[in-house]
């Protein structure tokens, strides 16, 4: 054996070692498996397979060692791929599209669907990276190594074709699953519960409308002022459309309120009272009116709401809680999240129910925009292209042939995000991205989160004034401040760092910082812990008790005592999980304050959601 080992400095004749022990066939390459052992992947007669060498004897097995101690080998993963002709591409974009358990190819799983919904790959002009469509339909851009991708949404330009037929056929897809994402609901109401109004219009479209005039629960405080809205709203409603409703109060009697009290004489300890809720009574009587005026009808029959399991589940509903759920929790009932049972949608703020059944559900808030407009009366033509937007910023990702553009639509002033190819005049929004380099994934996010910021500011100016006056707040102001930006966070921002996902660094400490070094000024609103919003989408350690608000509190108490700027930038970088709590006022009392205005609709928080914007630079509405 001695001949086949060289000095330590020189490689094994690893070929000549197989051909010693009479083991047929070709290395194809030898493979470092941990400081022990090699494995040589040798082909024989077109097929690969496995010998593993311990380094120290030289010894060959056709079989993994039992006391091999680390876990899953890719080695295997590459033999079985091409034992069944599958080609390196797809291996890579494999392993490049998918995450999670599914993110390696492995010999147990079917590759067949992917290969077959892989529909065409070539060559974006002028670069060195490649379009390709799977039958989602979706297009991606990928690069030459197959080592990223960016999905395309929309795009523009000289090789846009291809991009735009994709896009318009998912679109079309969208458009024709709509329908069924809520509709059956509406086949398994009882007849009898649908109001139907008829149209002066002939050629009115049909629209749907879950009503419910409860104003009993905070949470209900925008569901109930949008009702009331819709209802004012009515004589122009019915010119429009062939209405159908189903109100969740079909008598008036449903919207007393219970109130119940200890008392040691009743049955169970106990007493119930049933009071009468004015507001929800005036609404349901100008509903009746409304019945009335516009010569509303339904089938005979009685409305019998179920106070029960659901008789059918609605095709395409998210099921978020058990089936158990009656239809007011299916529509309404985010309180119920509080309890793990919640309904069917996961509505985070309740509104009005509004169904077009050839587009789907349609947002109260943008339903009633949508009346300002005068009948008849087209929405103007846009402009195509580029010439449809103002860049208002761009730069260069640092590895991918692609600049980044900050656009703002000349019609609505909405911002976005593009990318630009130079070499393929090729403009495009992203959508997904795989393993984009952490440098140009950062930059992408700063440009989305400004888009997100700008956008949210601007729909919702009012209410974020109003909170941004009144909430207590850490303020960053350098001298001659060009800006004002305000950042709502729920612990703190190094919390908030602490707490990012893996790979994906929110970094909010260096941006508050390089805000402030630019001559901006940061204005940080701390609101303690998440857990009594209506909503569960705050991640997993969000939503687990006082823990956020404790750090809230220290943290603003800190920065109440710092005599100076750099001493607040000071207390900005190190206030975190760790350390003493301080539970004592003034910073008890601020978080306390900040997240009741943040859950308060009286001033249109609870609508503008801005617990779904948290860690972002809200820019000020009076500078927008």
């Amino acid at each position: 054996m001695a001949h086949l080992v060289a000095k330590e400095a020189q490689e094994i004749n690893w070929q000549a070692l197989l051909k010693q022990h009479h083991i047929p066939g070709k290395v194809v390459k030898s493979v470092d498996e941990g400081p022990d052992f090699k494995v040589l992947i040798v082909d024989h007669k077109g097929k690969w397979e496995a010998w593993w060498v311990d380094k120290q004897t030289l010894k060959l097995a056709n079989q993994r060692p039992d006391d091999y101690p680390y876990g899953a080998d890719p080695t295997y993963d590459e033999i079985w791929a091409h034992n069944q002709a599958i080609p390196t591409q797809i291996i890579k974009m494999w392993n490049l599209f998918y995450t999670g358990p599914y993110a390696t190819m492995r010999k147990d799983m079917d590759v067949s669907y992917f290969k077959k919904a892989l529909l065409s790959l070539k060559p974006l002009q002028g670069t060195d990276w490649q379009s390709v469509t799977f039958d989602g339909p979706s297009v991606w851009l990928i690069d030459e190594n197959t080592t990223q991708a960016i999905e395309v949404q929309q795009a523009f330009g000289d090789n846009a074709a291809l991009f735009k037929k994709i896009n318009a056929r998912a679109q079309t897809l969208r458009a024709k699953k709509a329908p069924l994402l809520f509709g059956s609901f509406f086949e398994a109401l009882p007849k009898p519960c649908l109001d139907h109004f008829p149209s002066t219009n002939p050629k009115a479209p049909d629209l749907y409308l879950v009503l419910n005039f409860d104003n009993s629960d905070l949470h209900y405080t925008n569901l109930y002022q949008r009702t009331k809205e819709i209802l004012e709203q009515f004589p122009t409603i019915v010119k429009r459309y062939r209405v159908h409703v189903f109100a969740l109060k079909q008598d008036i009697k449903s919207c007393d309120t219970k109130d119940i009290s200890d008392n040691p004489y009743a049955p169970g300890g106990y007493s119930i009272v049933y009071m009468n809720n004015p507001p929800c009574e005036a609404l349901f009587q100008s509903y009746q009116q409304l019945k009335a005026q516009f010569h509303a009808t339904s089938p005979k029959g009685t409305c019998v709401i179920p106070d029960g399991q659901l008789a059918e589940e609605p095709q395409g509903s998210k099921k978020v809680g058990d089936t158990g759920r009656n239809w007011e929790d299916f529509l309404f009932g985010i309180d119920s999240k509080h309890n793990d049972t919640p309904g069917y949608i996961d509505n985070n703020n309740p509104t009005p129910i509004i169904y077009n059944p050839k587009i789907g559900l349609i947002k109260a808030r943008d339903f009633l925009k949508s009346l300002d407009a005068p009948m008849g009366d087209k929405p103007p033509k846009k402009a195509q292209g580029l010439s449809a937007y103002k860049v208002v910023k761009k730069a260069s990702l640092s590895h991918a042939p692609f600049q980044i553009v900050l656009l703002q639509d000349k019609q609505s002033l909405e911002q976005s995000v593009w990318l630009y190819s130079p070499q393929a005049k090729l403009w495009f929004k992203p959508g997904r991205v795989r393993k984009l380099h952490k440098n140009d994934q950062a930059l992408l996010s700063d440009f989305k989160e400004e888009a997100s910021g700008y956008n949210y500011v601007k729909a919702y100016a009012k209410p974020l004034k109003t909170f941004f006056h009144k909430a207590h707040s850490i303020d960053l102001v350098p001298k001659n401040a060009k800006k004002n930006f305000y950042v709502i966070t729920s612990a703190s921002p190094a919390a908030a760092d602490d707490l990012a996902y893996y790979n994906t660094p929110i970094n909010l400490v260096s941006k508050i910082i390089k805000k402030v070094q630019q001559g901006n000024a940061v204005h940080i609103i701390l609101v303690g812990s998440l857990s009594q919003l209506p909503t569960d989408d705050c991640g997993d350690t969000s939503c687990d008790g006082d823990e956020e608000t404790w750090v809230a509190q220290t943290c603003f108490n800190a920065a109440n005592k710092a005599k100076n700027m750099a001493e607040k930038l000071g207390v900005i970088k190190n206030c975190g999980y760790g350390g003493d709590y301080d539970f004592k006022d003034p910073g008890e009392s601020a978080i306390a304050h900040n997240s009741t205005i943040l859950t308060d609709d009286s001033i249109g928080m609870f609508e503008a959601q801005g617990w779904n914007h948290l860690n972002e630079f809200l820019p000020d509405p009076d500078q927008q």
